[in-house]
């Protein structure tokens, strides 16, 4: 594993330390047995809040993401589109796994009873359908379940109860009107750092690719008076190296350009190469 720190930056924007919030992104490549190359994107942000502070006035965070959390009052939220079929016998796990088409699940906290989560999940899967140009308007009661172990939170809840919800939609189309919506969710938007890199051309012409975003809210004590807000968005990507007239591979042959840019508001920009 060969290891870059791309633009360390030695001291963040005074706005970042105003806010305890902090942004970093992460791009590993490696080389796959049988002639395909593996990507896969990161970009965590992170911000630290007391109880008494307002979701609503964000720095890093993206505003749509934090008035989810506040007005469904979501513990935790995941969601996925993917295309094509990963070839667990041959390239062993992604770093993250997904299902196919689109998939969504969130665990919520203050509920009184089922029918309270019901509606709470109901109008979550119709915002995140308008935020993410997508079809989860139409999950309903029909695809929807409640999973007893096969999900477990991965959040500090000191032992509240949370529910959960998860659907899936296999046969969702994942497409450029999916990835234009989630790159603006990041705080340098579409044209700096790693997210310049993600072009739609090489995005949905590989062997498979799967966009996710995961959403936790993680508390430091029983009473939750101080938690973290943490927000990590990713691309999973696998290209036939064949594609580009070899085994040799480039960072512009996989994407079809450099970097346009660092991202400024990033604490790091790291590049790991597996070979």
């Amino acid at each position: 594993m060969v290891h870059f720190a791309v633009w360390p930056l030695l001291l963040l924007p005074l706005a970042a330390v105003a806010f305890n919030d902090v942004f970093d992104e992460e791009l590993l490549i490696k080389p796959l047995p049988d002639g395909f190359v593996y990507s896969f994107f990161q970009f965590t942000t992170r911000w630290q809040l007391a109880a008494n502070d307002s979701l609503l006035h964000t720095h890093l965070v993206s505003r749509s993401l934090a008035e989810l959390v506040h007005h469904y009052d979501v513990s935790e939220l995941h969601l996925s589109f993917t295309n094509g079929i990963w070839r667990y016998e041959n390239w062993g796990f992604p770093v993250v796994d997904a299902g196919p088409g689109a998939e969504v699940w969130a665990w919520f906290a203050n509920a009184k009873d089922d029918g309270e989560v019901d509606g709470r999940w109901k109008q979550l899967c119709g915002t995140l359908s308008g935020l993410f140009c997508a079809s989860l308007s139409f999950v309903d009661g029909t695809n929807t379940f409640r999973p007893e172990y096969s999900l477990r939170p991965q959040t500090h809840r000191f032992g509240e109860e949370l529910r959960v919800r998860y659907a899936a939609l296999p046969r969702e189309i994942v497409c450029t009107e999916n990835l234009t919506p989630w790159k603006k969710l990041l705080p340098c938007k579409l044209r700096e750092g790693f997210a310049s890199l993600l072009t739609p051309d090489h995005v949905y012409s590989g062997n498979y690719h799967s966009l996710a975003l995961h959403v936790r809210k993680l508390c430091e004590d029983a009473e939750c008076g101080r938690f973290q807000l943490e927000v990590r968005q990713s691309v999973s990507l696998v290209q036939d190296q064949r594609l580009f007239g070899g085994k040799d591979w480039s960072v512009r042959k996989l994407f079809g350009q450099g970097m346009e840019g660092a991202c400024t508001l990033a604490a790091s920009s790291k590049l790991y190469v597996d070979v």
